[in-house]
C-alpha cells in the first residue's frame, strides 16, 4: 500500500477535512455510517457502532475493546497513529506517522464539548479543552489562574478528567457519568476526594479516545500522560503550567488573543 508524503497529506487533509472542521451534519448519520463500514469490511456481528467525540466521525468497537474511527463515507479510517484515507478515485492510501499527527490535529478542532466538565461557561466562540488531574499540582495551579482571569479570558473552558496513577478509568467514570460532573470535579480539586466507579458510559469512553489522540505512546503500549494538557482552538496541544503567570502568558499558553 502506498504511503502519502507529509507535504501532500497536509494539503489533502486541509481540504478534505474542511467538512469536519465546519461541523456540518452528517448526510444520514450513524445508521448509514455502520452500513458503509460493514460493506467495506467483514466484521463480526458483535462489533458495536456509535458516534464519536469528533463531529462527522463514528466509531466501531470490537468485543475485545479495539476501536476504529471512521467517517460516514469511509473517506477516513483509523485510530491513534494508524490512518488510511480514500482518494476520489477510490484508491486507499495509508498515512505516514507525520501525516497521522496532522490528521489528529485536524480532528481535535472538531471535538464535541457538551459531554465534558463545564468549568467556565462563556458565550465566546473560543473553547479551550483541558485534560486535567486533581492530584496534579500544576493542574490545581492552572485552575486557580482560570478563576483569577476568568473575566479577562472570556473563554469557555471545559475539562476532560483523569487521575495520575496506575488506573484512572474508575475516577473518569465517576466524574463523567455523574448527574453533576462539575460538582464531583470540584470536590476532587478542592477536597482531594477521588471517587471511583466501575460503571462506564459514553462520555467516559470518549475521554479515553481523546486522550489517546492527545498524548504520545509510551513503552509497553501505555500513554505518556502529561497534565495539564491544553487542547487549543487550532487543534494543537500545549503541556504543563507555570505558577504566577501574567494574563498575557496565560493567553499565549491557551492559544487565544
Amino acid at each position: 500500500m502506498n504511503t502519502m508524503s507529509p507535504l501532500i497529506c497536509t494539503g489533502y487533509l486541509a481540504l478534505t477535512l474542511a467538512i469536519l472542521s465546519a461541523h456540518l451534519p452528517a448526510r444520514a448519520g450513524l445508521v448509514e455510517a455502520e452500513r458503509n463500514f460493514r460493506k467495506e469490511f467483514r466484521v463480526s456481528p458483535e462489533v458495536r457502532f456509535d458516534e464519536s467525540p469528533y463531529n462527522g466521525m463514528y466509531m466501531a468497537k470490537d468485543p475485545l475493546g479495539g476501536t476504529t474511527l471512521f467517517s460516514e463515507t469511509m473517506a477516513f479510517v483509523g485510530f491513534g497513529n494508524s490512518w488510511e484515507v480514500k482518494e476520489a478515485s477510490g484508491k486507499i492510501v495509508k498515512l505516514s506517522g507525520v501525516a497521522s499527527e496532522v490528521m489528529k490535529t485536524e480532528l481535535r478542532k472538531t471535538l464535541k464539548t457538551d459531554w465534558m466538565v463545564q468549568l467556565l461557561p462563556s458565550s465566546s466562540p473560543n473553547t479551550i479543552i483541558v485534560i486535567s488531574a486533581p492530584n496534579c499540582p500544576y493542574c490545581r495551579t492552572q485552575e486557580k489562574d482560570f478563576q483569577k482571569f476568568s473575566q479577562q479570558l472570556d473563554t469557555k473552558i471545559v475539562i476532560i478528567p483523569t487521575l495520575l496513577g496506575a488506573n484512572s478509568q474508575p475516577f473518569i467514570n465517576s466524574v463523567l457519568c455523574a448527574a453533576d460532573p462539575l460538582r464531583i470535579w470540584n470536590e476532587a480539586m478542592t477536597r482531594s476526594i477521588f471517587p471511583t466507579s466501575a460503571a462506564s458510559c459514553r462520555s467516559a469512553d470518549w475521554a479515553s479516545i481523546v486522550m489517546t489522540h492527545a498524548f504520545k505512546p509510551a513503552a509497553g503500549g501505555r500513554m505518556e500522560v502529561r497534565t495539564p494538557a491544553v487542547i487549543r482552538p487550532d487543534g494543537s496541544v500545549a503541556y504543563g503550567w507555570e505558577a504566577n503567570q501574567s494574563l498575557l502568558a496565560v493567553k499565549l499558553k491557551l492559544g487565544i488573543k
